[in-house]
């Protein structure tokens, strides 16, 4: 009988060292030695059922984890499995109550406090979820990655001093890791604080010498703040590091070309920018690349090539911000290149349909209603365009559109009310002449 026992003990630790290797089929194959000598032992269970969800046979492991509580219902680790199963079969009622039954058993390791984080966060409970995560952290304050979960989930709702505190705290208990400095200057650069963003990735420099990502973050932060010799000094150093990555080589292109916009060397910016596409495909950043190069072909006058990249740009994904005005560019393009009226009319007609739909789809997604306005006032139906202005601003006023409204106004024939508009538009802090200007 002890010779059994010893047995059973040996394959359960061969096994665990078999799961810690990444061996997982290997690892079940030792539990189920260990079970052909005692079929009512919980270790081997728990073990050959780790082992399975490895090997994603998902019924296998929930069969092992049945068994395991059969032999023992308070086993915490048995529950603890068992609602990690259900977690991951989008189960999350039964995963939460499984969780619970584990940490009333007495297992409450920092993992069970992640995993229910994760799973409140489903249900939309974004306290609870975060809550969690506190939790988690007082048990292991050495995960980064419970720190930086908390982060982005106060960062999702927008919470921005709530996710620096969780920053600060990583900084402080994780120095090494990246994200503390990284997220903590996205969202200064959200909230228009470059300042605090380029000091804290100046910092961030110090500490990871020589790191790319650190250095491409503090260069973005440079150019939004418009701080041109800076910027130009990072994208050489950058460009060094780059060597044959071409979407590094794309986004470099992209920072350089805004660059030149903001030194308005327009021919210098376009000729970057059209490089900068040609360097390897990334969608992201192509998207950005064609709209710029839209809005810098519009100011230069030049509608084919405003056509031209307004064609490629509605073939990416319209979840892309960047890829939304395509349809109008597209229209735009055709009646100030003189094209014939009925075509352009037919493109503007297209342009309301599909932001019609995608306002339906996505009635969160505002600009869809301002292209639309836009869109209806350039094809000669201002009393529509008011209409979708006016409702677009039931839901929030800008400068910019009471600027839109003001040239729909004027369209009409309402001057005094045009000219109150833009009296509107100003109080928002809308430079005026540049509008009357353009």
């Amino acid at each position: 009988m002890q010779i059994i026992k010893e047995d059973v003990k040996e394959y359960i630790q061969q096994g665990e060292l078999l799961l810690g290797n990444g061996n997982y089929a290997q690892a079940a194959q030792y539990a189920q030695k260990a079970l052909e000598l005692d079929e009512m032992n919980l270790q081997a269970y728990l073990l050959q059922g780790a082992a399975f969800v490895y090997e994603e046979a998902y019924a296998d492991a929930k069969e092992c984890f049945k068994r395991a509580l059969l032999i023992d219902k308070k086993s915490g680790m048995a529950h603890y499995h068992m609602g990690s199963l259900l977690l991951m079969e989008g189960k999350i009622e039964e995963g939460i109550e499984e969780y619970q039954a584990a940490m009333e058993n007495g297992y409450e390791e920092a993992d069970i406090h992640f995993n229910l984080g994760l799973a409140y966060e489903e249900r939309d409970n974004y306290d609870l979820a975060a809550r969690e995560y506190t939790r988690a952290i007082r048990k292991d304050g050495l995960n980064p990655f419970y720190y930086i979960r908390k982060a982005q989930l106060y960062m999702e709702q927008q919470r921005y001093e709530e996710a620096l505190k969780a920053l600060e705290e990583l900084r402080k208990r994780c120095p090494d890791s990246f994200e503390g400095y990284h997220y903590a200057a996205q969202i200064y650069v959200a909230v228009g604080d470059y300042e605090h963003a380029d000091a804290i990735l100046s910092k961030a420099e110090e500490e990871f010498f020589e790191d790319e990502d650190i250095l491409m973050d503090r260069l973005r932060v440079l150019v939004a703040k418009g701080d041109i010799e800076n910027a130009f000094h990072k994208i050489e150093k950058a460009e060094q590091m780059a060597g044959d990555d071409a979407v590094r080589r794309k986004e470099l292109g992209l920072n350089r070309a805004k660059l030149l916009g903001m030194q308005e060397k327009m021919p210098e910016c376009i000729a970057c920018m059209e490089q900068a596409l040609s360097d390897g495909n990334e969608e992201a950043l192509d998207a950005e690349l064609r709209y710029l190069l839209i809005n810098a072909y519009r100011m230069e006058k030049n509608f084919e090539k405003v056509k031209q990249h307004a064609g490629e740009l509605e073939k990416y994904d319209d979840a892309n911000p960047y890829v939304l005005g395509a349809k109008y560019f597209y229209a735009s393009s055709l009646k100030e290149s003189g094209a014939d009226e009925q075509e352009w009319k037919a493109a503007y007609k297209e342009a309301v349909r599909y932001y019609r739909n995608v306002a339906l789809e996505h009635p969160e997604r505002i600009e869809s209603y301002i292209y639309r306005a836009v869109c209806q006032k350039e094809a000669g139906d201002p009393q529509k365009a008011l209409e979708t202005i006016d409702y677009v601003m039931l839901l929030k006023q800008t400068g910019k559109l009471w600027v839109i409204k003001s040239g729909i106004l004027k369209e009409l024939g309402r001057m005094e009310e045009a000219e109150a508009a833009m009296r509107e538009a100003e109080k928002m802090g809308e430079d005026i002449a540049f509008w009357k200007e353009s």
